[in-house]
């Protein structure tokens, strides 16, 4: 199974909060530096209530490009460890530049960060 079908598979389970072992499993033959592995850790401690490593993943995942729902949730890993500080840093990195809705086309699709909690399946 190449990278690509890894992190394919690895997403679905951790959209539907199930088979987290084997979510990590595929994860683990992935290389560091596939871009997407890193934001898929970053969800896989944060389902797990580990929020260190959750925020230790998205930091990685956001140094390979800024993303601002892997910023929020980083930020909001921070905050449930009480690293009010580095918080403050990553909103302050979210908060749009007035200039920049003069830019930006009109009717542009905005994202909406989805929930990280298993399905009720």
């Amino acid at each position: 199974m190449g990278d690509a079908a890894r992190l394919g598979e690895a997403a679905r389970l951790l959209a539907d909060g199930v088979a987290l072992d084997r979510a990590a499993a595929l994860l683990d033959g992935v290389s560091a530096q596939v871009p997407g592995r890193e934001l898929l850790l970053g969800q896989l401690a944060e389902l797990r209530g580990d929020d260190a490593v959750a925020a230790e993943a998205y930091g990685r995942a956001l140094d390979q490009g800024e993303d601002p729902e892997v910023r929020l949730r980083r930020a909001l890993a921070l905050e449930r460890l009480g690293r009010g500080a580095e918080v403050a840093e990553d909103l302050a990195r979210l908060r749009p530049d007035p200039e920049a809705r003069l830019r930006e086309p009109e009717g542009a699709p905005r994202r909406t960060l989805r929930p990280l909690r298993p399905s009720a399946r």
